[in-house]
């Protein structure tokens, strides 16, 4: 017998019943009840549920025939069974559902109410008799989502509702009229079917299969549709309409006129047929770059994307070794595939993708995909008029079906995903992925204490690891040793494995302290075949019996400073080559480093803010005697007084004397010019105890709130902050409680409250209102400024200089810089460049002199420009290469506008001629783990990297790279040869 509550629920904080069985609920559950119910069996809910909470957990079937009101909110979660919702959802309600299989609706939806629905395996279905009130419905199926009324009329979606339909795998139908200034966005893997688009509405679909509107275009609406099949209009565009078709292969065809205002936007040019008239209002533009979702085969695998979301896709060929043994297994058994080893994922570029053609790694990037995409946000803020305005919305798409479509696999210790829509599939056998995060463990014990102390009597430690253990892990393990070691010039980032840091030369801003690369003893390798490679250069490191012990095998490759027979190289040029080897000669999978003694770091900060007179860079060039037009010029003289000034607390203001003073580093706000000079000063053999360093998230509130209200006028309630956000919004300035009275604030966060990537969708948002705002707004606070301001919080909370222009504190030394980042990545786009000290502030003016180009254009992002100074590395193909490196990184959220800034300042270095005098060409060293699609091997040519090595062998670094690449490869095939290599002309 199932377990009946038969009682009337009404002022109960908490109601729970937990059974093995079926439960029956036929009383009504009001009064502000919460009420939780717990079910192996059924669940069916009978009566009517009036503002209260009710949350459903059942193991198989869930029926709801009561109706929902008065902001209520319900949870209805079936884990193995279908869920029916019979009745109306109003009254500003909220209803949530989670179910395997299929999910029904069959009540109105109407009253400010909002519905989330996600069928893991099934359909969704919604028999409504239409979805209004500025109702939100989102709907994500792996089956069809339908969308009609009971007896097979057509349901409208109407009164400013937003609806939002996800199928990954099926297809979706409207059977009504999209009007009264509605949004729809829509996305499918096989056919959309809409009836009609009217009333100011906005529609955004997206189709693996065809698109097809049974109906018309009209009233001053908007309409996106990309179908890789074919898109059919089966009546007219008019009344002030704007309509844009993309098509990867098919037809696009209105069957009737192009009337009474309305403008078609199409690409290709051949495939558009026009039935009636008004062709001269259909223009072919090359309005989005990508039309097919680009879905391979249904795979179920592992889903991998890098930090930055430029690069996802699901493939069965993810592997994770936790031995030696295990890594050198699945070596051998890829030996006719394309191997890349991969960590954190902390690379922005192709560099670590196992994929050999331009094509292939276009189809699995997720930054491709999100270029032409643009999201109509013109209902989300008020007063915005105009339609189209872009964002990037691809990475929210790609993780909400990412979190669809996943399953824990507790046995494997795996998350088990289905490709879809939106997950991209790398079906090819010949894709081998190998995670090596799990190679995390110290080999110290084999190795023993070994320190020494170098020609100034400073102490080092000898430290031997895998290499597969992140930057955040390994100076844990180092402060745990006894005694407690530490990285002396760290570098990397957190998540990034020691391996990828190497690999991509990755660097800090310590510029007295030999770089991180150029700490390294020995490489021990897993090369084609499984080969085994101890590579160390000059110094020795073990004994080759000792190794061998260590390692348990006696079948290793031994390269030292007693070989012979490497073709004029030393064993000093492998060890060099192997360090930052971009993934191209084997996967490391050990590494013997020197460290030191743990210490202490003292951080000071100092901040040049602008007045009415000069922005903040021009004060601080002012402090340094260094003019613009100087750095214009490329005066030698200029950019190193400004490096010296950089170097010397005493005069820029830190504190700390260039005698005491380790590292350099320069942020400048592209938006505000307020810059922030920071130094440290090193206290060796002492150990911080008092941590003042305080995070992100501890003062960026209090940051942005100082900043935010600075100059700004009071609202009647909620002070100036509120006020501040109100005239960016464009809303009234009466009471706050008026505004959200009158329904114009909620719009704002319902656009976002969807999305999983909360912060990357807030700053979209936030960017394309400023621009909107810049042009139609009289107060300046509302465009422009307001980023300004927004950035301007962040780097004062970073630095800790949003009271006082200098910041102070002290800490152990991985943790002083340590703020944190989202674990799950953000979507941004960043490059950086070295230069030799003599030109890297003029090249810095000129990038700069682009961003401000773009910006009186209307074009901004959110982002910065990053200035650290490292020594010479004696790596062969690290970026350093000049006795003062002027590492010049700029970073920001990925937009379209900043789609665009970023081609344009990454095509711009490209040409930038480093050689004093121009007497020859030299083009600036970029960075290998950021952005490196737009160089190649013809760029590498004229660099230092092409440039004599060894004069005597008649070598440059390029090919001293391959020599090594091949050498070690022994004539096997080149199985860590990617595009990435064939681009940069480093394929065997």
């Amino acid at each position: 017998m199932p377990f009946r509550v038969t009682e009337n629920l009404r002022d109960k904080k908490v109601y729970k019943e937990i059974q093995d069985d079926d439960i029956e609920l036929y009383g009504e559950i009001h009064n502000r009840s919460d009420v939780t119910l717990i079910s192996t069996g059924e669940t069916s809910i009978i009566g009517r549920i009036d503002d209260s909470t009710l949350t459903v957990i059942s193991e198989t079937e869930i029926k709801h025939t009561g109706n929902l009101d008065g902001s209520s909110s319900v949870k209805l979660i079936s884990k193995q069974g279908n869920v029916t919702v019979n009745e109306e959802i109003n009254g500003s309600s909220s209803l949530a559902v989670e179910a395997a299989y299929d999910i029904t609706l069959k009540g109105n939806i109407n009253g400010s109410s909002s519905i989330n629905l996600i069928s893991k395996y099934g359909n969704i279905t919604i028999h409504s008799s239409d979805i209004n009130g500025s109702s939100r419905l989102t709907a994500i199926a792996e089956g069809d989502i339908i969308f009609n009324k009971h007896n097979g009329d057509g349901a409208d979606i109407n009164g400013s509702s937003f609806v939002e339909l996800i199928s990954t795998r099926g297809s979706i139908t409207i059977d009504g009229h999209v009007d009264g200034s509605s949004t729809v966005r829509l996305t499918a893997f096989k056919d959309i079917t809409i009836h009609e688009i009217d009333d100011s509405s906005s529609v955004i679909s997206r189709s693996n299969g065809k698109i097809i509107l049974n109906g018309k275009i009209d009233g001053d609406s908007y309409a996106e549709f990309r179908a890789n099949e074919g898109i059919l209009i089966t009546d007219k565009v008019s009344g002030n309409s704007l309509t844009k078709l993309a098509t990867n292969s098919g037809e696009i065809r209105i069957n009737n006129n192009i009337e009474h205002g309305g403008k078609v936007i199409y690409w290709p040019s051949p495939s558009f047929q026009l039935g009636g008239s008004g062709s001269n209002s259909a223009t072919a533009e090359e309005w989005v770059s990508e039309y097919d979702p680009s879905i391979g085969g249904e795979i179920e695998g592992s889903w991998w994307n890098n930090w930055f979301w430029s690069y996802g896709f699901v493939s069965y060929n993810i592997n994770k070794p936790k031995t030696l043994e295990e890594l050198i297994e699945i070596v051998k058994n890829n030996q006719g595939n394309t191997i890349k080893a991969v960590g954190g994922g902390w690379s922005f570029s192709d560099i670590n993708l196992p994929l050999q053609e331009q094509n292939e790694v276009s189809q699995v990037s997720i930054f491709g995909k999100g270029k032409g995409n643009s999201v109509d946000l013109s209902k989300v803020f008020r007063h915005m008029n105009n339609f189209g305005l872009p964002m990037d919305n691809y990475p929210q798409e790609v993780a909400r079906s990412l979190n669809h479509s996943s399953d824990y696999n507790l046995n494997e210790l795996r998350n088990d995903v289905r490709s879809g829509v939106h997950l991209q599939s790398v079906a090819s056998t010949e894709c081998v992925l190998i995670d090596t995060r799990g190679l995390n463990s110290s080999l110290q014990c084999h190795l023993g204490e070994v320190n020494y102390e170098d020609s100034f009597g400073k102490p080092y430690y000898r430290f031997w690891v895998e290499a597969g253990i992140t930057m955040t892990d390994l100076n844990k393990l180092l402060d745990h040793q006894s005694p407690r070691m530490a990285i002396e010039a760290s570098g990397g980032s957190p998540g990034a494995t020691l391996a990828g840091t190497l690999a991509t030369a990755t660097h800090g801003g310590e510029y007295k302290d030999k770089l991180l690369v150029d700490r390294i003893k020995a490489v021990h390798l897993v090369a084609p075949n499984g080969e085994q490679w101890w590579i160390e250069g000059k110094d020795k490191v073990m004994e080759e019996i000792e190794l061998k012990n260590a390692l348990g095998t006696r079948n290793i490759n031994i390269i030292n400073n007693a070989t012979t027979n490497l073709s004029g190289l030393t064993s000093e040029d492998f060890l060099k080559t192997v360090v930052v080897s971009l993934g191209a000669i084997g996967i490391a999978y050990s590494i013997v480093l020197d460290v030191v003694p743990q210490f202490t770091v003292r951080q000071k900060t100092i901040k040049y803010c602008g007045n009415e007179n000069a922005t903040g860079w021009q004060n601080l060039l002012s402090k340094a005697n260094v003019s613009i037009s100087d750095l214009e010029n490329r005066d030698s003289t200029a950019n190193e007084r400004l490096v010296n000034f950089l170097k010397d607390g005493s005069l820029n203001g830190t504190g700390i004397p260039e005698e005491k003073n380790r590292y350099v580093d320069l942020a400048i706000n592209p938006l505000s010019y307020s810059s922030w000079i920071v130094n440290r000063e090193f206290f060796e053999q002492k150990i911080a105890i008092d941590k003042n360093q305080p995070t992100l998230f501890e003062t960026y509130p209090a940051s942005l709130t100082q900043k935010m209200t600075e100059g700004a006028d009071s609202a009647e309630m909620g002070g100036q902050l509120v006020g501040r956000i109100l005239d960016f919004m464009s809303l009234p300035r009466d009471t706050l409680g008026l505004a959200i009275t009158a329904g114009h604030i909620p719009s704002f966060p319902n656009a976002l409250s969807n999305s999983p990537m909360l912060l990357s969708a807030l700053m979209s948002h936030l960017q394309v209102k400023a621009m909107w705002n810049q042009t139609n707004e009289s107060d300046k606070r509302r465009g422009h400024k307001f980023l300004d301001d927004i950035l301007e919080g962040i780097l004062d909370a970073l630095q800790n200089t949003y009271e006082e222009v200098v910041s102070d504190f002290t800490g152990l030394s991985y943790e002083v810089g340590a703020i944190g980042w989202p674990d799950g990545g953000f979507p941004g786009r960043g490059y950086e460049v070295a230069l030799p000290s003599t030109v890297a502030f003029s090249y810095t003016v000129e990038i700069m002199r682009l961003i401000e180009n773009f910006r009186s254009q209307n074009k901004v992002f959110l982002g910065y420009i990053s200035i650290r100074l490292c020594p010479k590395t004696n790596t062969l193909f690290g970026m350093q290469q000049f006795e003062d490196s002027v590492m010049v990184e700029v970073v920001a959220h990925r937009t379209p506008q900043a789609n665009e800034i970023f081609d344009e300042l990454i095509n711009y270095t490209k040409s930038y001629n480093i050689t004093p005098n121009f007497s020859t060409q030299t083009f600036p060293m970029f960075h290998w783990g950021l952005e490196t699609e737009l160089f190649d091997g013809t760029y590498l040519e004229n660099t230092i990297l092409g440039e004599p090595y060894s004069v005597s062998l008649g070598m440059s670094r390029l090919d001293v790279f391959k020599f090594v690449k091949d050498y070690i490869r022994k004539g096997e095939p080149p199985i860590f040869d990617n595009a990435f290599l064939n681009r940069m002309g480093l394929n065997s």
